[in-house]
């Protein structure tokens, strides 16, 4: 038996009264798991995509024993943007994710948006964090050298993917941010048609002017 810890990105019926689930985690990469009698109301409880979980599953017909729920999103305090920011993150998570990584931040990241829309903080910089971690894990590193950001933002002292006086920037002004929301959206938009992987219009609907 299997013990890890990870993030529900995928949930949909199997068979009679089952589900199957996708799950990524760190240690394990994506796996895609049995949950017997998945829609009984109490598995169904635990079996929401976005939540990160504790699983025990069999490796040999990946029939997940036991789920214990860690960390879940206030869903039912969410507007219709933050609904469509998480249906968005598990989305690209359970695309472009698949081998395990020991150095990957992307559940660490996705722990620090959760946080931060759970306790009605400022999230976008949380965002853009799991949204370039995504990126690097799935091995694609945005360019985000002087030359570059300097184009689309008014930054000084930056050296080049000194995220942090990026972020810093950012954290300021509502309209960088709508900025810097764009163009990792170009980026993001080119990686998936490389891979001729569906563009999610939910991105789209995840900025608002006010949050």
């Amino acid at each position: 038996m299997i013990k890890t810890r990870g993030l529900i990105t995928k949930v949909q019926p199997y068979k009679d009264n089952h589900l199957m689930i996708n799950i990524y985690s760190q240690d394990h990469g994506k796996k895609s798991l049995i949950v017997f009698g998945g829609k009984s109301k109490k598995k169904r409880s635990s079996m929401i995509v976005g939540s990160i979980n504790n699983f025990e599953f069999s490796t040999k017909d990946n029939v997940c024993k036991l789920s214990e729920v860690q960390l879940s999103h206030n869903w039912f305090l969410y507007n219709k943007h933050q609904l469509k920011l998480i249906d968005y993150a598990c989305y690209m998570i359970d695309r472009l994710l698949f081998i395990e990584d020991n150095n990957s931040l992307v559940i660490e990241a996705y722990e620090e948006l959760v946080n931060n829309l759970n306790g009605k903080k400022e999230y976008m910089i949380s965002f853009f964090i799991l949204e370039l971690n995504i990126l690097k894990s799935s091995g694609y590193e945005p360019n985000l050298s002087y030359p570059i950001i300097s184009k689309i933002l008014p930054i000084e002292n930056y050296k080049d993917q000194d995220l942090r006086t990026l972020f810093n920037l950012l954290d300021q002004n509502k309209e960088f941010q709508l900025i810097f929301f764009n163009f990792l959206g170009k980026i993001i938009e080119r990686v998936l048609q490389n891979l001729n992987i569906k563009i999610p219009t939910s991105r789209n609907q995840i900025h608002e002017k006010s949050n």
